[in-house]
């Protein structure tokens, strides 16, 4: 059975340079601030099974062919520690068929409270992580893609090529 999977394509850049120690290799001094955002997300079939990490989910979704159109909930973040902040972080909540199941799940992430909710939430019998919340962490924004989903990755049969190729726009 194919999984549904939907991943980011993330543009970052340089906000704020380091300071002149941190170019040094001093390791506790000021590393800079990157900003960035989400600029696309794909949806592909995939028969093989696979862990996914990061900004990535993948999901069985019944009767899923290339064409048809999903929904993703994408989170865009800012992480960091005392010395520097890094924007254009992404992490995709979950993919539907069904628009309004998209958007709801979407307003409840908005409406995440991390005082009172944690570094979690439940949806609909689902438990879903906030890496947005923490210390040194804060949402930029949470938006509902509309994506039609691709046929399987493409992996090339030459046996010299040793990686995977992914369509672009």
């Amino acid at each position: 059975m194919a999984k549904v999977v939907v991943s980011t394509e993330v543009e970052t850049y340089q906000v704020q340079g380091p300071e002149s120690d941190y170019l040094r290799g001093e390791p506790y001094s000021y590393r800079g601030e990157t900003g960035g955002s989400v600029t696309n997300v794909v949806a592909y079939l995939e028969e093989t099974e696979r862990q996914y990490y990061g900004d990535g989910h993948g999901k069985v979704i019944e009767g899923a062919a290339p064409g048809d159109t999903v929904y993703a909930v994408v989170v865009e973040y800012t992480t960091g520690d005392t010395f520097g902040r890094d924007g254009g972080q992404s992490k995709v909540l979950d993919v539907f068929t069904d628009a309004a199941e998209a958007a709801a799940l979407a307003q409840r992430a908005e409406e995440h409270n991390y005082n009172t909710d944690g570094f979690g939430f439940t949806h609909n019998g689902v438990d879903y992580y906030t890496p947005w919340c923490g210390y040194f962490e804060s949402l930029d924004k949470i938006e509902v893609w509309d994506i039609q989903i691709r046929g399987h990755r493409f992996e090339s049969s030459d046996t010299d090529v040793k990686w995977n190729f992914r369509r672009g726009h």
